[in-house]
């Protein structure tokens, strides 16, 4: 039965099959029966995009309920997770471990695959997205088979489909490096955009993290 899918900010919608899967195997069979008939799917996480990169006139794979943790390495600092493990879950989940991500979207409701596939960025200049953190990933193609994909294993197919837009196949799982816990102080303050503006390079470069958001109305803009 088709249902309407929708993306967060409701520009982007679908009438659509959608399926939840909890498993590899499932994802597999999906992508397997789907192709044996000639349709088409596409997997889909928390729908932050504003483009239609998550769209299909076919089968819509939901990765809300595939978002287990499925092992954690102390010693490697390595985590391996269900690609569609929200953000925020998974920092509960380090956090009590004592370890954390080394960089975060702003947007912690995000997916892993879905940030990830779409080179999501942090908020600090010397840090990488959270792409680059990927050790290694499992991508189911579209004849439902799946392929390793690591620095020692498939390089090509691990360099394009850490940022693979969906354009590979269904990823499947990420294993991510990690690092030990830590707090951050957050300071915010309201300026005149034109006095941002001016010193945007010293806040850059004086901040781990720096963001802001330009509100145009008077007075103070």
């Amino acid at each position: 039965m088709a249902e309407l899918w929708r993306n967060r900010a409701g520009n982007q919608r679908a009438l659509v099959g959608v399926v939840r899967p909890t498993t590899e195997h499932e994802v597999c069979r999906i992508v397997s029966e789907v192709a044996e008939r000639g349709g088409h799917v596409k997997a889909a996480g928390a729908g932050h995009s504003f483009s239609d990169v998550g769209l299909t006139d076919g089968t819509m794979v939901s990765l809300q309920d595939y978002g287990r943790v499925l092992t954690f390495d102390p010693d490697a600092a390595l985590v391996t997770v269900q690609a569609g493990a929200r953000l925020h879950e998974l920092s509960r989940y380090l956090w009590t471990r004592g370890f954390a991500l080394a960089g975060l979207d702003d947007l912690g409701s995000r997916s892993i695959a879905g940030a990830t596939s779409t080179a999501s960025h942090g908020t600090g200049a010397s840090f990488p997205n959270i792409s680059a953190g990927i050790a290694a990933m499992r991508i189911v193609d579209g004849a439902g088979e799946v392929h390793d994909a690591s620095p020692e294993g498939d390089r090509e197919l691990f360099d394009v489909g850490r940022v693979g837009l969906g354009a590979l196949g269904i990823v499947s799982t990420v294993t991510l490096k990690v690092v030990p816990a830590f707090n951050l102080r957050t300071a915010e303050e309201q300026r005149r955009f034109v006095d941002v503006a001016g010193s945007f390079p010293d806040l850059v470069g004086n901040n781990d993290h720096f963001e802001f958001v330009h509100m145009p109305h008077p007075p103070g803009c």
